[in-house]
């Protein structure tokens, strides 16, 4: 017994040992003495190799898988008559809906010409016309909305713009189809698509009135979001309870791997409400709260490196990259919300791009108090550099509550609600 004993201990001092060779050889920490003893300079290319394990090279922009990060949470579609049926607060119609009308979108934004500045009383008459209609409360890089709903790049001019609002509608004679949208910086384009209007009509004739207005079609005194959706009586947004799923759904070991850090090599620590673990340049807090918060504090090499076309990461690929990380550590763990992009900024320093994540609840974006997100993910040339991540699981509580009327909401809202 006592053999045994020794022996596996044996082998576990081997692996131990085989692991720090490893990571170290990742780090190009034996490359100085190395070159220093010609003796050793077999080995050379096999450290060579380890260092480049994890650094696989892109492949070329049309084989990258695009998931989308975003849907919309309210939705329009205005009949020939210029009477709409609108929908929000719904997980299920709002699930419905998407999947019935992606593809419309999907053949306008491929299909779209390069955007013509219009007037707003333009985009107002787009949105009281045969057309569907569709609100991502935040501005999506259009680029992106191309390649998860087309999964290719279409158009180069969608580079250039992001839109929380989109409206495909048909022309006065009923022949031609438009893609109109509303930009970040609040200017109104429209593009001449492809879709044929037969299949724009095919598709919103599955849709019948339900009294819903656009607020600006009550008139312009009210101090309101004019593009807010007022749908008459009072809604009602679901009950959902909130738990903490580090340890019981997920283990800090799993999130340390995630984060590509050894448990068996990070040096822990503890502070005030958080294990802290450091290793080769970076730093990962894990709060008793369920916060996760990483942050590189030097060169980090291939460490959390994005996988990206051309010479510099485009918008698109930069959302993937931070898409694809998160999705993978909290997307398991939130039970019945879903992660949406909500938004991102660019350093003018040092030219980083930081996105961030939430959670929305059948289309009701959740505002979490101990975090201004479920997730912001800083990007550095092509690397992710920083990290805060909150681990919540929501369940549903099979009821609902009721919401305030649309239109006094509105109002409580002022003009940035909708």
């Amino acid at each position: 017994m006592k053999r045994y004993w020794e022996t596996g201990k044996t082998i576990l001092i081997f692996v131990l040992i085989a692991s720090a060779v490893f990571l170290a050889g990742k780090t190009g920490y034996f490359d100085e003495f190395v070159d220093s003893a010609p003796a050793l300079s077999r080995i050379s290319g096999w450290l060579s190799s380890i260092k480049n394990t994890s650094a696989t090279p892109a492949p070329p922009s049309s084989e990258m898988s695009f998931a989308e990060a975003a849907r919309p949470v309210y939705a329009v579609v205005t009949g020939i008559g210029g009477h709409h049926w609108g929908v929000k607060y719904d997980g299920a119609q709002l699930s419905t809906f998407y999947n019935d009308t992606s593809n419309i979108l999907g053949e306008s934004l491929g299909s779209s010409s390069p955007p013509q500045a219009i007037t707003e009383g333009a985009w107002r008459a787009a949105l009281t016309s045969a057309g569907i209609y569709f609100d991502y409360l935040n501005p999506i890089p259009l680029s992106a909305l191309t390649r998860w709903l087309v999964g290719t790049d279409m158009n180069l001019w969608d580079a250039e713009h992001s839109a929380r609002r989109i409206c495909i509608s048909g022309s006065d004679d009923g022949k031609g189809v438009f893609l109109y949208f509303m930009d970040s910086e609040g200017a109104f384009y429209r593009s001449q698509t492809a879709v044929q209007y037969s299949s724009l009509a095919e598709c919103m004739a599955k849709y019948l009135p339900n009294n819903t207005q656009y607020a600006f079609e009550f008139g312009e005194d009210l101090n309101i979001d004019p593009y807010a959706l007022i749908m008459p009586g009072t809604g009602r947004v679901p009950l959902v309870s909130l738990s903490n799923p580090v340890h019981d759904k997920i283990s800090p070991d799993e999130i340390l791997f995630s984060f590509e850090m050894n448990p068996n090599l990070a040096s822990p620590y503890h502070e005030s409400g958080a294990v802290v673990y450091m290793m080769e340049n970076c730093s990962l807090r894990l709060y008793d709260s369920g916060l996760a918060v990483y942050k590189s504090t030097g060169d980090t090499g291939d460490r959390l490196k994005i996988r990206y076309s051309g010479g510099e990461p485009r918008i698109n690929e930069l959302l993937e990259g931070a898409r694809s990380f998160i999705f993978n550590l909290i997307g398991g763990t939130s039970g019945a919300a879903e992660l949406y992009y909500t938004g991102h900024s660019i350093s003018k320093l040092d030219g980083s791009v930081t996105l961030t994540f939430d959670y929305f609840v059948s289309g009701i974006p959740v505002r979490l108090m101990d975090s201004p997100h479920a997730a912001t993910i800083r990007i550095s040339e092509g690397v992710i550099t920083e990290a805060r991540l909150c681990f919540r699981t929501f369940s549903s509580a099979g009821a609902y509550t009721p919401a305030l009327p649309d239109l006094q909401a509105a109002i409580l809202a002022g003009e940035e609600g909708g």
